[in-house]
Order: structure tokens, then sequence, then C-alpha cells
């Protein structure tokens, strides 16, 4: 499991450019004699263990990872995976390579080992998650399973939820003119000036678990290059951090309202999910909005509270219970009807830093976690939503 870590942090893997970890994994995987491994168009991968008839399980992980910046800042080589100190060091390694290894290692401990399964377990190694999550948007639409549990960092602990990313597209446009000739009713920076501030009285709602939705400006450019011009048209990125409760339609609607008030004609100005373009690494295109659903399960649904039931049985100790402070594909999951929390020997300290690492001692215990999970958690999920069911019509 250490060595194959070491392989998938050695070899990289930007978004659109995840085909030699796949590889590796497809590899990995028929090493261990998945039941069935298969790519789909976009390039994910996904294989099959074989159970019995209860409840589908997948564990989910992403290929792709972001950047490595300024090679200079980091201490050990990003794509060396060496072992320092008793991490695996390398980008990725947190994020989420480290998981990956378990994972695969874990449900190919199974099957040598000859322990049944209670329902179909899938390993699910997606594309794209870092450039709009879409590896799984993509797989929802043809793959669906009872259950998740993502790879997404979380130390061995188990999360429950995060809040929803988005990304609003706000476009002003006004008259481009000489600077010598400029008249502020034509200059949309100004009309920006205002939205600015109108964004900035925006009420916060809190959640005890989440946190705070927050509305941040971003980037801003216009299209002019020239220092004696005024623009023409201003664009402008808003990131917006939701709770589960909050509409993205009324989010756009509460934002083109505050764009009308400061728009004094012939300014005009519109608001719109912001979109990407995208290409896997074997040629499929799409184009991705920019919108991550927030979502929280509570501590004692039923998958948060069988996992804990099945992971403390499994390690020995307590296990917690809480969100992501990060948005993870465990949104679209739950969206689509999939309950999905994370355990991952991951730690969201390390990701996307320059001392991104995995512990080899959270990996060998996310190994027996992740054995554990596979053989007890779709039964004791069963079991805690039938108990769940019962209790109710009982009350009723």
């Amino acid at each position: 499991m250490i060595e194959f870590c070491q392989r998938l942090v050695q070899t990289p893997s930007l978004s659109g450019n995840e085909e030699r970890v796949a590889a590796l994994i497809q590899d990995e995987m028929k090493v261990f004699q998945f039941d069935e491994v298969w790519v789909d168009e976009i390039g994910n991968v996904i294989g099959r263990m074989k159970g019995g008839r209860g409840p589908s399980l997948q564990f989910n992980c992403h290929m792709d990872q972001v950047d490595i910046g300024d090679m200079a800042a980091w201490q050990h080589d990003p794509f060396g995976g060496e072992i320092v100190q008793g991490a695996i060091w390398g980008r990725g390694a947190s994020d989420t390579k480290g998981a990956i290894a378990a994972q695969i290692h874990a449900l190919g401990r199974l099957k040598q080992l000859g322990i049944p399964l209670y329902g179909d377990v899938y390993m699910v190694c997606v594309v794209q998650e870092e450039t709009g999550s879409w590896g799984t948007k993509h797989l929802l639409d043809h793959f669906r399973t009872d259950l998740a549990v993502l790879g997404e960092a979380t130390g061995n602990q188990v999360a429950n939820g995060h809040r929803g990313r988005t990304e609003i597209l706000v476009e002003l446009q006004g008259v481009s003119v000489h600077a010598a000739a400029a008249e502020k009713r034509i200059n949309p920076l100004y009309a920006l000036s205002s939205f600015l501030q109108e964004i900035a009285k925006l009420p916060v709602s809190i959640s005890e678990s989440l946190g705070r939705n927050l509305v941040t400006p971003t980037r801003c450019y216009t299209d002019q290059s020239s220092g004696n011009m005024s623009p023409g048209l201003v664009r402008l990125h808003v990131d917006w951090r939701s709770l589960p409760e909050d509409s993205l339609e009324n989010f756009l609607r509460t934002l083109q309202e505050m764009v009308d008030r400061v728009c004094i004609p012939p300014v005009q100005g519109t608001v719109k999910l912001y979109t990407t373009p995208v290409t896997s690494y074997n040629g499929y295109r799409d184009v991705l909005p920019a919108h991550a659903p927030a979502y929280l399960l509570d501590e004692e649904d039923a998958l948060p509270a069988a996992a804990c039931n099945v992971l403390e049985g499994a390690l020995n100790r307590k296990v917690a219970v809480k969100p992501w402070g990060f948005t993870t594909d465990g949104g679209y999951l739950v969206r689509a009807g999939v309950p999905a929390i994370g355990f991952s020997p991951c730690e969201e300290k390390y990701a996307h830093t320059v001392h991104d690492q995995v512990s080899i001692a959270l990996l060998k215990e996310a190994l027996a976690g992740t054995m554990a999970l596979a053989v007890y958690l779709p039964e004791e999920y069963e079991k805690k939503s039938n108990d769940g069911r019962a209790a109710g019509n009982q009350m009723g």
C-alpha cells in the first residue's frame, strides 16, 4: 500500500491529465482481481467487488491534483514520494492519493481473504474534481450506489457535510471612451463601486455546524488594457459559500436586484452562474456550471452513526463526526439520493500546500477502517435505517 501510494504521488495528474494515474489504478485493481474494472467515457475508473443483496457502497476519490506552484517553496520534491518523518510527501498525497491507496488495498485484502460482502462494493476514482467535480457529476448520470464514502481529508475521523461553493459572474456594460472625455454615468466602474458596497451589507446566516454563508468578491477585470480609456465592460467574480437551506435561484435573484439598483442607464448589468469548459484526458468535452451544493447529515443520521459504530469497533477508539471545512463531491451525491460521508487518512491542513503529505500511521489505520466499512457499513446502515423507520411508525 505504501509503495502504491508513492507511485501515485510520483505520477503527475493535473486536471485533464489523469491518464497515467488512471492506468496505475486499473493495474492495481486487476492485480487484486476486482470482479470488474472499467473506464467510462470521460475517464473515471470504476472497480467492482461483488457482494450479496444488501445496499451497494462506493468508495470515491479523485485522481486529479492541483498544481505545485513555486517549486522553490517545496521542502521535498513534490513528485518524489519520499518518506520523511513517517509520512509520504508530495503533491496529492493528502488530496486524495493517500486515500486511493488505502481504499484499493483494503478492498484487495478482503478479496484475498475471501471475506464476503453484504452488498456490492465499488472503488470509484474520478477525474477533474478540482475543476468543478466533473467526474462525479458525470458518473451520477449513469452510475449510482446506495451509499458512498469519500476519500477527502478527514484524518481518519468521519465527515458529514460541508458548505456549498458557487462562482457567479457579474457583468456591467457601459460605454468605453477616451479618459479625457469620460462621463461618470457611462463608466461601469462607478456601478461596480456601488455594487461592492451592497455586497458588504448582505446579511450573513450562521450554522452551528458549518459556520457562515459568505459572499466574497474575488476576481475583477475590464475589457481595456490602456490606462487612458474608460472600460466598456467590467466583469466581477463572486464566490458564495452557501448553507444547505440556501437557494441558488433566490441568491441569483438577489444579486440581480442589487445590480439593477446600482446601474444607471446606459450602464446595464447581468448576473449569471459562471461556467467552465472542460476536456477529459480521453478527449471528451463539456461545460460545467460552477455550483457545488451544500449538505449536512445529522450525527445521528443512519449513515454517520453506522460508520462510527463500525469504525470504533474496528479501530478501538472514539471516532469524531464533523463537517469538512471545504467543498467536496458529497453534495452532488446527496442531491442525487446517495447518502455520503467522508473517511480518509488524508489531513486537511496539508491539502493544497507545499507541505502536502500523508502519514503512514494514518494510512495503516485507514486500511483497517476501510476494510471494516466495506464489510459492515451497508448492513449496519440498513439496521439503523430500519430502526429509525420503526421508531417513526411508533411515534406516528
